[in-house]
């Protein structure tokens, strides 16, 4: 068929030797000038050029490929042998290279095209001992599938396997949520060896799971890898050994404002501090919806002395606290009218609410009653004035610490404003100009 091809294809006539012609050497059967490994083309000169140069193509290939290819030319003889190359590996490795049932040498054969045959070490020879590797194949089959023989022995020469003895109390913190701690500390430790995407230089770690050696932890992999996670996790062990836990009271009303939205405020603080922090659930404390102002949450806080104490006073400072401000009845109307401009400023600025005692209908000026004179009875009109209230009013301001005291400023201002500027510019209705309120 690939004969037909050919002549069709460049026009020409091809004919091999008669394999009874090679094989018995009858010379009775061929011309005198043909001999048993040569093959004729007749046909245009050009088309038997190019039907001779894709013939020698053809037969190098399959001498490269270790095919017996029965026809040459006649300046081109058959290959006689296949190409081979023998060398040795370690006897320890040899496990490495056949793989699970043969898998790995089973991969190298179909991937390279290539014959592998393994020996087999001398009864007592150690694992030092040197075992033969046979290869048949094309050149560049055998380059690389030796290439791929001999990398499988470095990485194991290269590979350790050590043991070091970490606290199980500190196992979990090691592994991290769903072992992301543990992979990140591997990463970085490969990553500073080496910066390549060699995925020969990597490292496994087994924690145990109970038995006779609770605190065996197993690191195997590149040596230099191994070296670097046992450094790191010593470091990590010895760092969780100088930590303490303090516990922190906090009203459970002030939990969701130290949570923040999906938690950020408390990530903050955490990052802030380099500590970790542990709310519980509030359980039993809410009654119809509602939480109990008084009830309380027991909050763990975890990291270096210093760094706790500085978590602590910010937790602290995120809890709200109420202070009592004394305001004259006199000013009292007057700062909490205008729409309660002040209130709105300092909720809306400073997050501070501000609760006061409502006054009681019988605490209210006593209405006129009617004299019986006509409104038009100008001469005997006269303005009523109502007499000042004597007194205090308590206002109760509620929020963060800092954020109080800046509240309680303001309304002293306020306050001060009042008795300065009331007397001369009254407001609408008597109360003082929007300014005074912090208005725009």
């Amino acid at each position: 068929r690939y004969v037909l091809r050919l002549q069709e294809k460049y026009g020409v006539f091809v004919r091999f030797p008669k394999a009874s012609n090679r094989e018995a050497g009858d010379t009775a059967e061929r011309d005198e000038n043909e001999d048993a490994d040569t093959v004729i083309v007749k046909g245009g000169k050009k088309g038997v050029q190019a039907a001779k140069q894709e013939l020698l193509e053809l037969m190098e290939y399959e001498v490269n490929s270790n095919s017996l290819f029965a026809a040459t030319s006649a300046n081109f003889s058959s290959p006689k042998s296949f190409n081979v190359e023998e060398f040795t590996i370690p006897a320890r490795h040899l496990p490495h290279v056949v793989g699970r049932s043969g898998a790995k040498v089973t991969e190298i054969k179909d991937e390279f095209d290539v014959r592998v045959d393994l020996g087999r070490p001398e009864d007592g020879a150690g694992e030092d001992a040197p075992v033969s590797v046979r290869i048949e194949g094309s050149k560049s089959g055998i380059t690389r599938a030796k290439s791929a023989i001999l990398a499988i022995t470095k990485e194991q020469e290269s590979t350790v396997e050590k043991h070091i003895h970490v606290d199980p109390k500190y196992h979990r913190y090691l592994i991290g949520s769903a072992g992301s701690r543990i992979r990140d500390i591997v990463s970085q430790c490969v990553a500073a060896v080496d910066a390549s995407p060699d995925p020969s230089v990597n490292a496994s770690v087994h924690f145990p799971r109970g038995g006779a050696d609770p605190d065996k932890v197993t690191i195997k992999g590149d040596a230099a890898v191994v070296d670097k996670v046992i450094e790191e996790i010593n470091r990590l062990a010895a760092e969780q050994a100088n930590k303490v836990t303090i516990s922190v009271s906090l009203p459970v009303a002030d939990v969701p404002a130290i949570l923040g939205a999906g938690g950020s405020t408390l990530r903050k603080i955490q990052n802030d501090h380099n500590v970790e922090i542990f709310i519980p659930k509030a359980r039993g404390n809410r009654r119809r919806g509602a939480v109990d102002p008084d009830a309380t949450v027991a909050v763990t806080v975890t990291g270096f002395s210093d760094n706790c104490e500085r978590a602590k006073e910010t937790l602290l400072s995120k809890c709200r606290v109420t202070r009592s401000v004394s305001v004259p009845v006199k000013h009292h109307r007057a700062l909490v009218g205008a729409g309660g401009r002040l209130l709105r400023r300092l909720r809306s600025e400073l997050n501070v609410t501000v609760d006061y005692p409502k006054r009681s209908a019988s605490s209210q000026s006593p209405t006129v009653p009617d004299s019986g004179k006509r409104i038009d009875d100008e001469e005997d009109a006269v303005e009523p004035v109502e007499k000042e209230e004597e007194g205090e009013v308590t206002w109760f301001l509620r929020g963060e610490s800092t954020s109080v005291d800046k509240a309680c400023d303001i309304v002293a201002k306020s306050i001060e404003d009042l008795v300065r500027f009331h007397p001369a510019i009254p407001g609408s209705g008597g109360f003082p100009p929007r300014p005074l309120f912090g208005g725009k």
